[in-house]
């Protein structure tokens, strides 16, 4: 079984590669996502949806997975400033994610 870190890190991969379809099979049925400037979405479906509507740009540098507590937390730079992104997990699936800016 593969370890939390190495999950979002598929994830975090797949989504890059726009293998949407076979990141989804790494989250929960009932997967929460908050990112900035988008509503809350919950569900593979509204997920998927979001992340396909998402503009294209410059491939962002994520640091290595840390865990804190019972979440995963990864930072990159972007043009905005400092993003952090973080995961919450269910079993071996993500179930939530949020990415905050600053």
């Amino acid at each position: 079984m593969a370890s939390n870190q190495e999950i979002l890190k598929k994830y975090m991969e797949l989504v890059e590669k726009r293998d949407l379809d076979a990141a989804m099979d790494l989250v929960t049925d009932d997967i929460t996502a908050v990112v900035p400037m988008q509503p809350t979405a919950t569900g593979k479906e509204a997920v998927k949806t979001g992340l396909q509507n998402m503009p294209a740009g410059p491939k962002l540098e994520w640091s290595e997975p840390a865990e804190e507590g019972d979440t995963l937390k990864m930072s990159a730079s972007s043009a905005f400033g400092r993003l952090t992104l973080i995961a919450t997990f269910s079993g071996d699936k993500i179930s939530k994610f949020e990415i905050k800016m600053g």
